[in-house]
């Protein structure tokens, strides 16, 4: 909905964590969407293919990532890795999707969406999501190549995301009380 109402895309590929096996209604969601499954940890895979499936598994992922950028497409991703509960939100990002962005031959633009509440009851919370300027590793840094100051990078950027995600949870707050006022 973020992608196409601002962007006027239908929101690219979606990096999707795979379902556990008792998540079927988030099966079924995202299985009608163009997205790409990442297999986490917290995917179950047979013990003696776990090594080689899951590095055959990244490496589509990686490539798929990569033909996207390069052509232009919107991807949407979460870099935590895994998936939380609004007020666990966010997690310590994970490095990788950053990487992969100083590896296009164009450089994509980053545009942070904090999101809350798109994990509760609809009908007791208003979702929200704020959309933060986009904006280009090397805008931000000096050589964003230099894995030293991408990590350094990505661990403040998960810093100030709290506040982002902060400033979701009270825009949230603040419309389910009008909401519920109104009632």
């Amino acid at each position: 909905m973020i992608c196409h109402r601002h962007y006027n895309d239908n929101g690219g590929l979606r990096a999707v964590r795979k379902s556990l096996p008792h998540e079927h209604g988030h099966q079924q969601y995202y299985d009608k969407l163009d997205c790409l499954y990442v297999y986490s940890g917290q995917v179950p895979v047979p013990e003696e293919e776990a090594e080689t499936w899951l590095a055959t598994q990244r490496e589509i992922f990686k490539q798929a990532m990569l033909d996207n950028i390069n052509a232009g497409s919107n991807i949407v991703i979460a870099p935590e890795g895994k998936s939380y509960a609004t007020e666990e939100s966010p997690q310590p990002f994970k490095g990788g999707i950053f990487r992969l962005a100083t590896q296009a031959k164009r450089e994509p633009k980053i545009v942070p969406i904090a999101i809350a509440n798109f994990d509760k009851n609809m009908v007791r919370y208003c979702p929200t999501a704020i959309i933060y300027p986009a904006f280009k590793l090397s805008e931000v840094m000096d050589n964003p190549a230099d894995k030293e100051q991408l990590a350094a990078f990505v661990e403040q950027f998960s810093q100030d995301f709290k506040g982002y995600v902060q400033q979701a949870v009270a825009l949230s707050e603040s419309q389910t009380r009008a909401k519920f006022e109104k009632s």
